[in-house]
């Protein structure tokens, strides 16, 4: 998979990911841990939508 072609954002999400899928012992990067990392990123637009919608 080509990073760079990933907006800056994304890049940090991605990061982020592998690293929660290792702290898990998982050694293959999924959906999931994006979607995690995505979420648990508190300056992101996720949470802020997430907060706004009181879920």
């Amino acid at each position: 998979m080509n990073i760079e072609k990933y907006t800056q954002k994304m890049q940090g999400a991605i990061l982020d990911a592998q690293s929660i899928a290792n702290s898990y012992g998982h050694q293959q990067l999924e959906i999931a841990h994006v979607h995690y990392a995505i979420i648990s990123d508190s300056d992101g637009l996720i949470p802020k939508l997430l907060e706004a919608m009181n879920v």
